[in-house]
């Protein structure tokens, strides 16, 4: 085992963490819940908030292991803050370098590492977010790609700690000068304010940010989720109140990628996110889950009926041609609907049963498509590819909307009859 080398310009990296005052901290919330995001996302029992000192690393948030700190000799961290990517070891019994690592070979036994450097805006990486295995491990592109974007939320909240902290001690500091002279209370009061406020709009933002789809802005997953949970609460207090969840899933969407590119996906979400919320009303809710899939919450409805005029709307918008690259492109949507009549007591439940819903449509409507693609492909072969076949993003939809959306039902829930409990 090689030990990690120092980074260059050691000494102001020391000192730029010693800046934040973080070290030997007691336990925050704040960044409790990033470790355990980053644990439940990447599917690891263990992940850590590491900060490297001079000789040891110290753990400010941790879920999974027991251990406060390691020294910084054998810690993996070290050698994370030597790059600026994430360091992947998914089998440390296969890495010359650290297979003989004390990590490794004794407590707690070390087979699978991830850590992205908690880089700071001017260039030092004091620390890592890192997700350990105890058995070989392998992330996919999006579980990589989030325990980036969660290292950047590290950072931002060390950032805003420490600007906290700021404002704290200026805040103090004001106070001690009230005491002893009161001539230019107004103004540093007023840049006391407009720093105060600066700060607030930035949690108000990294709020939103973690609620929203940064791609079409609509609201995310877990934002979906507690307004659902909301109509859900309310639909248990007075059951005359009702409201519909609608799950749905583009049809033809990975093709567009494929074929015009990811750019050109990007620009169809957008403007799919855009046509839903204009079909809608101004309370309905409409959010991405992710990839091409996007619920909606029709809450306070008078019936059924209009929750089936909503989806048909959608259904039939989704069925005009989007001009994407001066490319007429089709790609029609599957879509479920659950009531909350079922009788709904948990937000995941009533989304799962959507989702059900929606896959038998789409699963009914595809063996009904089979037949009509084929024909309008022979139709038009040779008209734009050179193989002789054109792209199915190229070809409408003609079947009946009706065909491509489903009421969740008992008859749908038998084959999953396990999760019932989950309403329960």
């Amino acid at each position: 085992m090689t030990a990690a080398s120092h980074p260059t310009k050691e000494t102001l990296r020391l000192a730029k963490l010693y800046s934040y005052d973080l070290l030997y901290t007691h336990p925050e919330p704040a960044y409790d819940d990033i470790v355990a995001l980053a644990a439940y996302i990447c599917q690891t029992p263990t992940a850590l908030i590491s900060l490297v000192d001079a000789e040891r690393q110290w753990f400010k948030a941790k879920v999974g292991l027991n251990a406060d700190e390691s020294p910084r000799d054998i810690a993996f961290c070290a050698h994370t803050i030597q790059q600026a990517d994430i360091l992947l070891i998914e089998d440390t019994h296969q890495s010359p370098q650290f297979c003989n690592n004390p990590l490794v070979t004794g407590p707690p036994h070390i087979r699978f590492y991830a850590g992205m450097p908690l880089i700071t805006p001017d260039g030092h990486a004091l620390g890592s977010l890192c997700v350990i295995d105890y058995q070989p491990h392998h992330l996919n592109e999006p579980q990589l790609q989030a325990l980036k974007s969660l290292s950047r939320q590290v950072v931002a909240q060390m950032e805003l700690d420490r600007h906290t902290k700021q404002l704290e001690a200026a805040n103090n500091h004001l106070e001690q000068r009230v005491q002893e002279r009161t001539v230019g209370l107004t103004s540093a009061l007023q840049r006391l304010l407009r720093t105060q406020n600066k700060l607030l709009k930035r949690q108000a933002a990294l709020r939103h940010r973690s609620l929203h789809d940064p791609l079409t802005g609509l609201p995310n997953r877990s934002y979906f989720l507690q307004r659902l949970e909301q109509a859900i609460q309310l639909a248990l207090r007075q059951p005359n109140h009702l409201y519909a969840v609608l799950f749905i899933d583009l049809d033809h969407f990975k093709p567009i990628n494929d074929t015009l590119g990811h750019k050109v996906g990007d620009l169809l979400l957008q403007q799919v996110a855009e046509k839903i919320k204009l079909l809608l009303r101004k309370s309905d809710l409409v959010a991405r889950l992710g990839g091409d899939e996007f619920a909606v919450l029709l809450d306070d409805i008078p019936n059924h009926e209009q929750a089936i005029l909503a989806v048909k709307r959608i259904q039939a918008q989704m069925r005009q041609p989007f001009m994407l690259e001066n490319q007429k492109v089709f790609v029609g949507a599957s879509i479920g609907i659950t009531f909350s009549s079922t009788g709904y007591r948990q937000p995941e439940a009533a989304l799962k049963d959507a989702d059900m819903a929606m896959y038998h449509a789409k699963k009914r409507a595809m063996q009904q498509l089979q037949a009509t693609l084929k024909v309008q492909l022979q139709q038009q072969q040779h008209s734009l590819s050179p193989t002789g076949l054109q792209s199915p993003i190229l070809i409408q939809d003609t079947l009946p909307l009706e065909q491509h959306f489903a009421v969740f039902d008992e008859a749908l829930q038998e084959p999953n009859r396990s999760q019932a409990n989950l309403r329960g």
